[in-house]
């Protein structure tokens, strides 16, 4: 679908995750892209790339991956940086959305703040010692999942 067409993209689902494809024989002194990430899959540091993808959702059917980046720890931008450089970048091209979401990882206050400031709610998964609050001033700690 060509470019001039984003305005397809609307009223949609924003999601942000990390993937980390495995290069355990690969030498990471002679690939820059290559370096030590958790894996969510093998439960431990692995070597491999990690990769940060946004991806657009909507109840039409659409799923298109719309952004990504490699992260590289050496480059000094956390993941979460990539993430709001990325939501920053499809918001410029004309993409819009209502919703965005994501892991725990990326629920920080500064992310959600973020994605308050520009007009799109957000629904992330929390840690269990999280703090969450859902109307000012009144904050409640969920320790256990249901």
């Amino acid at each position: 679908m060509p470019l001039q067409t984003l305005d397809y993209f609307t009223r949609g689902t924003l999601s942000v995750d990390d993937s980390v494809w495995d290069k355990p024989y690969s030498n990471a002194k002679l690939n820059a892209l290559i370096g030590r990430h958790y894996s969510g899959k093998h439960h431990k540091v692995v070597q491999g790339m990690c990769l940060v993808t946004l991806l657009y959702t909507d109840v039409k059917g659409v799923r298109v991956p719309v952004n990504y980046r490699i992260y590289l720890p050496a480059e000094d931008k956390t993941k979460n940086e990539l993430f709001r450089e990325m939501l920053n970048e499809v918001l410029d091209w004309g993409l819009s959305a209502n919703l965005v979401t994501g892991d725990s990882w990326y629920a920080s206050v500064d992310n959600l703040k973020w994605v308050r400031r520009q007009k799109m709610d957000a629904m992330f998964s929390v840690e269990k010692d999280r703090q969450v609050s859902t109307q000012k001033a009144c904050t409640n700690r969920y320790n256990k999942r249901r």
